[in-house]
């Protein structure tokens, strides 16, 4: 009972921290757009560091993606998700371009497409999964 109630608690100062935040609306390309033709949002945030993690949300407020920015370049770890939250596509960036292995998923969580990139291009042998 007292878990439930902690849960609970602090499911509402989250909600309540995130409706107080100014939300920018980005369209697919992740260029700041008006609401009616955005595809996701992100929260303003202070960046007080040389790396910092954005996450871009679906309208209906999923994740839609995260990643790291480093010196306004997408740096690291890159995830995007399905709709109903399952991993979509994983890989990296390194200086803005993609970068070494990267994966598609089927919402099943079976390997859709796998396959490198160097330099931001396809490169070697791409398999795709039926």
């Amino acid at each position: 009972m007292k878990s439930i109630f902690l849960f609970l608690a602090f499911s509402l100062l989250f909600f309540s921290a995130l409706v107080g935040q100014e939300k920018t609306w980005l369209d697919a390309q992740g260029n700041t757009v008006f609401e009616e033709d955005a595809v996701y949002f992100t929260f303003d945030k202070v960046k007080d560091s040389e790396k910092y993690a954005i996450v871009h949300y679906y309208k209906i407020g999923a994740i839609a993606e995260e990643f790291t920015m480093s010196f306004k370049n997408k740096e690291g770890k890159f995830i995007a998700y399905y709709v109903t939250g399952e991993v979509k596509t994983t890989g990296k960036y390194t200086n803005n371009l993609k970068d070494g292995v990267w994966k598609s998923y089927y919402r099943t969580g079976k390997i859709k497409e796998k396959g490198r990139y160097k330099n931001g291009e396809k490169v070697g042998v791409w398999k795709t999964f039926y």
